[in-house]
C-alpha cells in the first residue's frame, strides 16, 4: 500500500504554491494516484469558484496581486520569526530571552550604581571624632533631640523638651530643620538654625 499525500500538500499543489522540491514529488505521486489527484481536482474546483464569486468586487482589484503580496507577507513572517531567536522553554510555558535579557541588564545597572554610589559616599561625622574647626568658622550640630550652632568654643542649643527623636535636614547653604511631634499630644515643634 502507497502513501498518499497530506492535504495541506495537495492543497498547495493545486494553487501552485509548493515549493520546487516538494512540487515535484507531489506532482509524480498525483499523477500516479487517483484519489489524491480527485482531491488537487477538487481544491482546483473550489479556488475557481471562488474566484467566479470574487468577480463582482470593485474594479482593479487585482486578486492575483494581493495573494502575492499575502504570501510575501507570510514568508517575511516566517522568516522573521526564525530570526528573533531562541525561546526558552518552561513546563506549560514559553518564556521568549530578549524580556529576560533585558531585565537582567536593568538589574545589573541598578546594582553597579547602587555599589559606585555607597563606595562614593563617606560619613560626615563619625561618632567618636570632632571634625577641625578654624578660628571664627561656624559649625552647625545636630542629636537626637536637639540642633545647635557653635563658633569659637560657645554654643547655642535649641533641645526639643518632650525628649524625643525627630527629624532632621541639612541645607545646602548652612542650615539645620529639625522637626519634632510629641507622642501624646501631636503637637509640631520645628527648630530651624542657619548660618550667613
Amino acid at each position: 500500500m502507497r502513501r498518499h499525500c497530506d492535504a495541506a500538500d495537495l492543497a498547495l499543489y493545486a494553487g501552485g504554491d509548493l515549493g520546487l522540491a516538494a512540487r515535484l514529488v507531489t506532482g509524480l505521486h498525483v499523477r500516479t494516484c487517483s484519489r489524491c489527484r480527485a482531491e488537487v481536482e477538487s481544491f482546483r474546483d473550489a479556488r475557481r469558484a471562488l474566484r467566479e464569486e470574487s468577480r463582482p468586487m470593485p474594479p482593479g482589484l487585482d486578486w492575483d496581486r494581493l495573494a502575492a503580496e499575502m504570501k510575501a507577507n507570510i514568508r517575511l513572517g516566517v522568516e522573521a520569526g526564525e530570526c528573533v531567536g531562541a525561546v526558552v522553554e518552561a513546563p506549560g510555558r514559553r518564556v521568549p530571552l530578549a524580556p529576560v535579557a533585558a531585565l537582567a541588564l536593568v538589574l545589573s545597572l541598578f546594582l553597579t550604581l547602587a555599589w559606585w554610589q555607597a563606595r562614593s559616599l563617606r560619613p560626615v561625622h563619625r561618632a567618636n571624632a570632632r571634625p577641625e574647626v578654624a578660628d571664627g568658622q561656624v559649625v552647625l550640630k545636630a542629636t537626637t533631640g536637639a540642633v545647635g550652632v557653635e563658633r569659637n568654643g560657645e554654643a547655642l542649643t535649641l533641645v526639643h523638651a518632650g525628649g524625643g527623636a525627630g527629624s532632621v535636614s541639612v541645607g545646602v547653604q548652612g542650615s539645620l530643620n529639625a522637626r519634632y511631634i510629641d507622642e501624646d499630644g501631636g503637637q509640631v515643634t520645628i527648630h530651624h538654625v542657619y548660618t550667613e
